[in-house]
């Protein structure tokens, strides 16, 4: 299955200003994060320390990844997105192109 590196950002200007609905939409968001790593498609998920941007890793197929992007657009936009090989996968291709110079 494909990995995606997802660097993405919280629209601030779209969360709420009152404390006790923040609380709920951040709330939701955590409870997201957690279903999506008990899934397996989230492999790693973090945020940079201004707290407003971050990274996931996702394993899924492309379908789904843009399912995903759909259900977060109201609160997340989405930067970029790469897809990553793991770092055995990229030895072998380093070495294969080594072979055949």
């Amino acid at each position: 299955m494909t990995k995606y590196l997802i660097l993405w950002r919280l629209k601030a200007e779209e969360l709420p200003d009152n404390p006790e609905e923040m609380e709920k939409v951040m709330g939701m968001l955590i409870s997201s994060i957690a279903k999506d790593f008990a899934d397996g498609n989230l492999l790693d998920w973090g945020l940079f320390l201004d707290g407003q941007f971050g990274y996931g890793i996702r394993e899924m197929e492309a379908n789904d990844l843009q399912r995903w992007f759909i259900s977060v657009q109201p609160s997340v936009e989405v930067i970029d997105v790469q897809e990553v090989i793991n770092f055995d996968d990229a030895q072998k291709n380093i070495q294969a192109v080594i072979e055949t110079m």
